[in-house]
C-alpha cells in the first residue's frame, strides 16, 4: 500500500477516535489549525536550511537578537 494511503487510513482512524472523546464541532477546526501550523513549520524549516545552504547557519548571537524582538501575532 503506497505510503499516502496508510498516512490517510491512519488518519481517518485517528479522526474517529478522538471525535469520541473530543467535541465534534470544533474538532475539524481544530485539526485543520494543527495542520496549519505544521505546514507552515516545515516551510520556515526548509526556509531556514536554505539561508543556512546559501549564507551559512544561523549564530546564536542572531537568534538571541530575533528572541529580542516584539513580534505582531
Amino acid at each position: 500500500m503506497p505510503m499516502i494511503q496508510r498516512v490517510v487510513r491512519l488518519a481517518a482512524v485517528l479522526i474517529q477516535h478522538v471525535a469520541t472523546i473530543a467535541d465534534p464541532p470544533g474538532l475539524l477546526r481544530r485539526l485543520y489549525a494543527a495542520l496549519r501550523h505544521y505546514r507552515q513549520m516545515r516551510r520556515l524549516e526548509r526556509l531556514e536550511e536554505t539561508l543556512a545552504a546559501e549564507y551559512g547557519p544561523i549564530t546564536q548571537e542572531a537568534w538571541a537578537r530575533a528572541e529580542r524582538i516584539e513580534w505582531p501575532r
